[in-house]
């Protein structure tokens, strides 16, 4: 059994530089296991599922360029903030009218930045923010529509536009296998109550994906005690209970030890990617 302490798991992707660094080689392993705290969970349950946990992460940056001008005198230029809100309309048709309903998946602008007085019409605006899909065509229909409607828009209106589209995290997939020993490990430990089957993938992002595309494995979604509100993943104010974290590593310690290769090898880990982490991406 072998214990991995990852890193930098948050968007600066630890674990892909560990599985970069030869991490496997290294130590080689049948099978890796991941645990994430979730305070959207009851106190003491753990989510277990196969397929995908949770989402890909990817991130953009655009930049249109349009032409300056007084605010007082628009036709003399060419707005970027208004070709900004023709994009961001045009990007979020692709969710809505080009994929799949049943298929997962968000675009989400988290920056504009444009100006810097009340008068003038910028000549650029910087957009920024995060695309999230589950499976792999998905992931690719998303990234050949933002830059096709993008530069489109743009035209039309005179514009240019340039997308830098940076794929950071795959999504979480847990294998079939590893799945039913971890629910096995939860029913055993915690009681067959504690174990919850249908909760849906989440949108958030994790960096133990790039090992789980390296070995089979599976990542569960426990929760801890939080006193007082209840704060959402992207929040601090989090207390761990020390039973429920008893429990998680205990979850974890006999999912390894049934394991079918440890017994003859002693070579399946428990994977720290994070034991218990506060955040998601």
């Amino acid at each position: 059994m072998v214990f991995i302490f990852q890193p930098a798991e948050e968007n600066e992707g630890g674990a892909r530089v560990m599985v970069e660094d030869g991490l496997f080689e290294r130590f080689p392993v049948d099978s890796v296991f991941g645990m994430h705290n979730w305070p959207g969970l009851p106190v003491g349950r753990f989510a277990v599922h196969t397929g995908p946990m949770m989402a890909a992460l990817d991130t953009f940056e655009l930049r249109i360029t349009g032409k300056g001008s007084h605010a007082g005198m628009p036709h003399q230029g060419i707005d970027p903030i208004l070709v900004a809100g023709q994009i961001q309309t045009a990007w979020q048709a692709i969710i809505s009218r080009t994929l799949n309903p049943a298929d997962a998946a968000v675009i989400s602008i988290t920056q504009i930045r444009a100006g810097d007085t009340w008068n003038i019409i910028p000549e650029t605006v910087l957009i920024r923010g995060t695309v999230r899909s589950l499976a792999p065509e998905v992931r690719d229909r998303l990234e050949a529509e933002m830059q096709h409607r993008a530069r489109l828009v743009a035209e039309t209106f005179g514009a240019s536009a340039e997308l830098d589209y940076q794929r950071r995290y795959p999504a979480t997939i847990n294998a079939p296998l590893e799945t039913d020993m971890a629910r096995a490990a939860a029913e055993t430990v915690a009681g067959p109550q504690t174990v919850v089957q249908d909760m849906p993938a989440s949108m958030g992002a994790e960096d133990f994906s790039f090992m789980l595309q390296e070995k089979a494995g599976r990542l569960y979604l426990d929760r801890q005690r939080h006193h007082g509100r209840r704060p959402q993943p992207a929040q601090s104010q989090l207390r761990l209970q020390r039973r429920g974290a008893h429990n998680g590593r205990a979850v974890l310690g006999r999912n390894c030890a049934a394991c079918p290769g440890e017994k003859q090898s002693r070579r399946t880990p428990v994977i720290g990617a994070p034991l218990l982490s506060f955040t998601e991406n």
